[in-house]
């Protein structure tokens, strides 16, 4: 897949303002739950291993997009040994067989221009914006990457819970990651164009703001 534009759906809370069935016939990398809001979503791509604990992994399984599993072999808590990825800190095997494609991620920081070189940012959002890179989007919009809370909001969906003070946080070192890849996309690919597309986002002091589809 890949085309002119590219929707890259997060789960900040200024996604309770926008219609998502307006995205129903663009393509869509969707973050996490975004992939159960998005109407014909065309991406999933997630990080976390625990989102199939948190939502169902039949449920991951039955969504029509085509599923990725960002594996981060950064540091030594995931090991390959004998082709399955394992959790050495949890003495765990992952089972990502709801999944269609398995990235092995082996940096954080800036962003990669192959799968091979693919960049996690340690975070599912960032690997949504790093994997629009990839097949050729020329227009890549952000929609839902607050990095910030409304209130004491995290997210537009109350499929999970997480601790305001704790998250925020964990959001301040995302957007670092953020301002890094943005920075590279600017010099290394001039010719793509990345909007933000979350009215009260902290991108926005780094990217375009863009309203609408």
């Amino acid at each position: 897949m890949g085309g002119a534009k590219v929707f890259v759906i997060g789960g900040g809370p200024s996604l309770e303002q926008f219609d998502l069935s307006l995205l129903e016939k663009e393509d869509t990398i969707c973050v996490n739950q975004a992939v159960f809001d998005v109407p014909n979503p065309t991406y999933l791509i997630t990080c976390d291993y625990t989102f199939l604990h948190k939502v169902g992994r039949q449920r991951v399984a039955n969504s029509p997009a085509k599923k990725i599993f960002v594996a981060q072999f950064i540091g030594d808590t995931l090991q390959d040994i004998d082709s399955q990825i394992v959790d050495t800190q949890h003495n765990m095997v992952y089972d990502l067989s709801p999944f269609d494609q398995i990235i092995r991620a082996k940096t954080r920081s800036g962003l990669g221009l192959t799968f091979s070189d693919f960049r996690s940012g340690g975070n599912s959002g960032y690997c949504g914006l790093q994997l629009a890179v990839l097949p050729g989007y020329r227009e890549i919009r952000l929609l839902g990457f607050d990095l910030g809370l409304k209130g004491r909001r995290t997210h537009y969906h109350d499929a999970y819970r997480s601790s305001p003070e704790k998250f925020q946080k964990k959001l301040d070192a995302y957007l670092k990651e953020f301002i890094i890849g943005i920075e590279q996309l600017g010099k290394e690919m001039p010719e793509v164009e990345i909007y933000s597309s979350s009215p009260f986002s902290r991108l926005n002091d780094y990217i375009p703001m863009k309203e609408g589809v």
